[in-house]
């Protein structure tokens, strides 16, 4: 048996086909549904039965139990919160779903065009993996401060000391974008010299 006939006995693991494309579709659908629970039901639901509002404070406003450490916060549910400051605790969460669906949307369109009849990676692939990389590169900023800003406002608004603002980027995020930033290019390379030999032809 040749190199070549070895080769197409043996199915390439990472390759994607139709089932792969669906499985992407259902993973997207879950996703995108899991966080509209998490960011967008579950605060209205809290908000619905009279909870608190979850914002961040320093460490030292917790209680006579805690550490206090610099720069250091924690998630608590502060009670008495008004619409105004329920719809400011909403927004980060509104944006992050946003920017979830949008990142899911373009994973879904990327697939479906990888593994299409034609399977040709052409210019609206390369844009929306362009999208998806400055997504991931800009949403962690974007997010870390818009939370911090809330949490800031709603606990002075409710008494409380405020964490003040700041970034808490997790840097797999900024890894996670600039890889997808380099595919794109190399699929628009791969774009290029494709137009390239079909001008030769």
């Amino acid at each position: 048996m040749t190199r070549h006939e070895h080769a197409r006995t043996h199915r390439d693991l990472w390759a994607f086909g139709a089932s792969d494309r669906f499985a992407v579709f259902v993973f997207a659908a879950f996703a995108g549904a899991l966080a509209g629970m998490q960011l967008l039901v579950l605060p209205l639901w809290r908000w619905s039965v009279g909870k608190g509002v979850l914002i961040e404070v320093p460490v030292a406003d917790v209680g006579p139990g805690a550490l206090p450490m610099v720069g250091s916060t924690v998630t608590v549910s502060a009670s008495g919160a008004g619409t105004t400051e329920r719809l400011i605790t909403l927004a980060p969460g509104l944006v992050t779903l946003a920017l979830v669906l949008a990142g899911l949307w373009c994973i879904v369109r990327i697939v479906a065009a990888i593994v299409g009849p034609d399977q040709v990676v052409g210019g609206a692939v390369v844009r929306r993996m362009r999208w998806l990389a400055g997504g991931l590169l800009a949403a962690p900023v974007l997010l870390s401060v818009l939370s911090s800003v809330a949490s800031t406002v709603v606990a002075d608004r409710l008494g409380l000391d405020a964490p003040g603002v700041g970034l808490d980027i997790d840097p797999a995020w900024i890894i996670a974008g600039l890889l997808c930033a380099a595919v794109a290019q190399a699929f628009a390379n791969a774009d290029r010299w494709r137009e390239d030999v079909d001008g030769l032809v």
